[in-house]
């Protein structure tokens, strides 16, 4: 059982990053890919999608959560 989160060893799980708007994907982009060139898998969501889930049977979806929507509530 993994007890705790290390950026030096990424897993099987991606990483959630939320947005207000996908332009923030190339305005950040020297900032997600030292995370993907550090192994780290990134899903891009918008933050207000009413599909979103973090959990699903019990079980979280991703390892890691990262925020770019100031706006969202």
């Amino acid at each position: 059982t993994r007890l705790a989160f290390s950026p030096d060893s990424p897993t099987d799980r991606p990483f959630l990053v939320l947005v207000d708007d996908f332009a923030i994907r190339s305005s950040h982009s020297l900032f997600f890919n030292s995370l993907r060139c550090r192994g780290f898998n990134l899903e891009f969501r918008l933050a207000d999608d009413p599909k979103l889930a973090l959990q699903r049977y019990g079980q979280y979806l991703y390892d890691g959560l990262v925020l770019f929507s100031p706006s969202a509530q």
